[in-house]
Order: C-alpha cells, then sequence, then structure tokens
C-alpha cells in the first residue's frame, strides 16, 4: 500500500506540472484514486485534503474540456471529499456533499454512479439518525440490486444496522 501511495503521489506531482487539459484530467484520476486509498488505509485527513484538491482543479475549470467533463469530475470529487468527511465522522458537513454529488448523477442519468452516492448518503443520515436514512437506503439497496452491484450487501447491512430489517431483499 505503501508503494502504491507514492507512486500515485508522484504521478499527480509530474501531472500538475504538465499544465495540459489531458494531464489535468488524468491529474483528477489519479488525485481521486490517491485520497480513496488514503482513506482506505486509515488516513482520512490527508484523504480529503486530496480531494478538495481535485475539487479546486474542477472548479478552475480545463480548457478544452466541456463543462459536462468537468462537473462530472467535479461531482466524483464531491462524493469522495463526504466519504472523507464521514470516515472523519464528521457526518452533518458530510451529508451536504453527498446531495451535490447525488443530484448531478441523477440529473445526468448516471444510474451506477447515483446508487452509490445514495447509499453513501444514507449511511451517513444513519449515522445521524436522520428520519430519511432508511428510505434512502432503501431505494439504494434496490437501484444497486437491479444494477447487480456488490454494493447492495452494503446497502442491507447499513439498513440492518437502523434496526429496521432488510425484507424484499
Amino acid at each position: 500500500m505503501e508503494e502504491a501511495h507514492t507512486r500515485l503521489r508522484e504521478a499527480a506531482g509530474c501531472l500538475a506540472s504538465l499544465g495540459s487539459p489531458q494531464a489535468r484530467l488524468a491529474e483528477l484520476s489519479i488525485l481521486n484514486a490517491l485520497g480513496t486509498l488514503l482513506r482506505q488505509i486509515g488516513r482520512a485527513a490527508e484523504a480529503l485534503d486530496i480531494h478538495r484538491r481535485g475539487e479546486q482543479i474542477c472548479r478552475a475549470g480545463v480548457p478544452g474540456r466541456a463543462d459536462e467533463l468537468i462537473a462530472f469530475y467535479h461531482a466524483v470529487h464531491r462524493q469522495q471529499i463526504g466519504n472523507d468527511l464521514a470516515a472523519l465522522e464528521r457526518w452533518h458537513e458530510a451529508e451536504p456533499s453527498l446531495r451535490q454529488a447525488l443530484a448531478f448523477f441523477e440529473a445526468a442519468q448516471m444510474p451506477s454512479w447515483a446508487e452509490q452516492a445514495r447509499l453513501d448518503l444514507g449511511q451517513v443520515l444513519g449515522a445521524t439518525g436522520h428520519p430519511e436514512a432508511r428510505e434512502t437506503l432503501l431505494v439504494a439497496r434496490d437501484g444497486l440490486a437491479v444494477l447487480r452491484s456488490p454494493r447492495q450487501a452494503e446497502a442491507a447491512t447499513a439498513l440492518a444496522a437502523l434496526g429496521q430489517g432488510t425484507t424484499g431483499m
């Protein structure tokens, strides 16, 4: 894992120095992977910094690239920021980021991305005892089942953790 972390960090630095539109898009992908890796190895605060760096690139835009493409990258980074904040148990800060990502993926008609963002949102809502948690997780579970996503089991587990059961699966 440490070697992957080092290589991803080096790649991000190299791509940042190039400045071409292609390099910017590649940098966004590398930053996403690097941040996700950091969160998975228990370094969520570092992951949050990395994903925020990606978000800054999205906000600045990438000349010569369609706004819709940059909006997609931005939504991905918003989802990751929400997940980083959730890993830090900063639930109320995580919620708006995840809602923004979900709204983009739904508007763009990207169900595989939307249902994963919905699951992430449902888990955050569940952690705060929000009344929308159960319905959000039910919709995510059913949507992920239609997509045959392995994350449907994660949704069922989150529902069970709410004490609401997982009937209908």
